[in-house]
């Protein structure tokens, strides 16, 4: 939550010059924001105060933030699915009877999380029978 509004991200990264305050969902976890309660948000537990430094969120030596997300990309989706993998089996523990009434699953991203999201649709419709759309943040 930041001045400018609300802002919704798989990374605090993205958003830290804009919020100063945040929610991480915890691991296994599910967020869930209707119309009718996005305008009070005094109700969310867990908000956190942020102070934002420029050497938390820095690029380093790379030209730019997509140069870093590219060369980041093995090593981060290596630490992101540890623990999920064992051969061809993918573990992920959502609760079955949420799914039940999941009707559709929208996943709003860009760049390379864009051609993510495309491929998750395909495998949220084909494995999860769930209709699913990517669409373009940006």
């Amino acid at each position: 939550k930041g001045k400018e509004g609300v802002f919704f991200a798989s990374s605090l990264s993205v958003l830290a010059p804009k919020v100063d305050q945040f929610v991480i969902l915890e691991e296994n976890s599910v967020g869930q924001i209707s119309l009718e309660n996005f305008k009070d948000l005094k109700h969310i537990e867990n908000m956190k105060d942020y102070a934002f430094e420029d050497k938390d969120y820095s690029k380093g030596d790379f030209r730019n933030y997509l140069e870093k997300e590219i060369y980041e990309q093995h090593s981060s989706l290596l630490e992101c699915l540890e623990g999920r993998l064992e051969a061809l089996n993918v573990y992920c523990e959502i609760d079955p009877e949420f799914l039940e009434n999941v009707s559709e699953i929208t996943l709003c991203s860009c760049g390379s999380s864009y051609h993510a999201s495309l491929a998750s649709v395909y495998l949220f419709e084909r494995l999860a029978k769930i209709r699913a759309r990517a669409i373009l943040a940006s």
